[in-house]
């Protein structure tokens, strides 16, 4: 039993004893294998990575998906520049109007948005062309706001623009351009 003990004693020394290991005499070695395993680690997880990339990039479905949403952005631009210049047009006519009586051209500009001043609207004429001009400035502690709104008429030959008249009934400023 005893010869049994003795050579466990010394197999169990044998696998245990540190200084005989390759690893001890050559340590380069394994941090040098430590490393090379690291980077391929990296590399490995890196290509794949870029691979799911480029082929979800490459992939007709997410190209039709991505430029579906472009378009989508697009025409909801689209659509709002087209409800701000519905907005606008709007506007012009509730402050500019004209309207065609018997012998004469109307040109009605509601003051309201002015200031209720005449002195902001102005007009001005050019061969067969009256441009009505009005403008107001509000002023607060922070910004200033201009509202200028100009609004050009072409009329036929048929129009005398030196006996125009200007009135004003309330709130609107009547333009009378009469007709030859």
């Amino acid at each position: 039993m005893n010869e049994n003990n003795e050579y466990y004693e010394e197999h169990d020394l044998k696998h245990h004893d540190h200084y005989e290991c390759f690893h001890h005499k050559h340590p380069w070695l394994s941090h040098l294998l430590t490393a090379l395993a690291v980077l391929l680690g990296a590399f490995l997880a890196f290509y794949v990575v870029t691979d799911w990339h480029y082929k979800n990039l490459l992939d007709p479905v997410h190209q039709m998906r991505k430029m579906e949403r472009m378009m989508m952005k697009e025409d909801r631009a689209m659509h709002k520049m087209m409800q701000r210049d519905f907005r606008t047009e709007r506007n012009l006519e509730s402050y500019i109007q004209l309207d065609e009586t018997a012998d004469a051209y109307v040109i009605t500009v509601n003051l309201r948005p002015f200031n209720n001043d005449e002195e902001n609207v102005s007009i001005s004429t050019d061969d067969n062309t009256l441009t009505v001009h009005a403008t107001n400035e509000k002023n607060k502690k922070n910004s200033s706001k201009v509202l200028a709104v100009s609004q050009s008429y072409a009329f036929p030959g048929n129009v005398n623009f030196n006996k125009i008249t200007k009135e004003r009934k309330g709130d609107k400023y009547i333009i009378t351009i009469p007709m030859n």
